[in-house]
């Protein structure tokens, strides 16, 4: 592990993960055991100083008693990296892509994982490019709306995603064919709960189309890049 140094803190710029993962009884049928997985992870994060975080993942069923003898491998990788465009104006590139080989239903790519996408595409393969355009909306605000709850502040966002879910084919991948657009909009109000020694709780809304005519939605989600700018940038 290698440390780097911001302010007066120390943070890790490498992490490693292993694991184990085991498939949810819930989601077996009466007829077969569940799966068995093992699982390793690095991460690189250098967001404190340079904005730029990157994540890779690898996961491979394994044989044990009492678990199912189905075998798949998949390898899933994240890359974000945080820019300043102008003064108040802040850019995200977020790069995700995945590959597996022979990956149970369960396990498969959905590109329903793209905000605002509700088709139903998935495969072994996976892969999305997003732009953000993020901007305090009002920052620095210290307002108890419930008590023990306190609202710190609020940012917004647009964006544009491109990207897909693909089936293994033995003629070749026809990717730019059937790539999905989305463009969408989110804000992120941030408050902390003082009871929880002031933990930092910012919810991400927005609403994403998609261009291609699929239609659109509404969603909440924890884990966009305007999740991270605001709960960095809201006190």
């Amino acid at each position: 592990m290698e440390t780097g140094f911001y302010g007066h803190y120390y943070y890790p710029v490498y992490t490693f993960t292993a694991g184990l993962s085991q498939e949810e009884f819930s989601a077996l049928r009466s007829d077969r055991n569940p799966l068995l997985a093992a699982t390793a992870g690095l991460t690189y994060d250098r967001f404190p100083d340079k904005g730029l975080s990157s994540d890779l993942t690898l996961e491979g069923a394994i044989k044990a008693p009492g678990y199912d003898s189905y075998q798949y491998f998949k390898a899933d990788n994240t890359t974000m990296k945080i820019f300043k465009v102008t003064s108040g104006l802040y850019g995200a590139a977020i790069l995700k892509a995945g590959a597996g080989n022979e990956l149970p239903s369960f396990k498969k790519y959905k590109a329903a994982q793209m905000r605002g996408y509700t088709g139903k595409e998935e495969g072994d393969l996976f892969a999305s490019l997003a732009v953000d355009l993020m901007f305090p909306i009002t920052f620095g605000k210290k307002v108890e709306v419930l008590r023990g709850v306190v609202f710190r502040g609020l940012a917004g966002a647009a964006f544009l995603e491109t990207g897909g879910a693909w089936k293994k084919t033995s003629g070749g991948q026809n990717f730019s064919g059937d790539l999905r657009i989305n463009a969408g909009v989110e804000i992120s109000p941030v408050l902390t709960i003082s009871a929880l020694t002031d933990l930092t709780v910012p919810i991400t809304m927005g609403y994403a189309h998609n261009l291609n005519g699929h239609g659109g939605e509404f969603y909440l989600r924890f884990d966009t890049p305007l999740t991270i700018f605001a709960s960095v940038f809201s006190y």
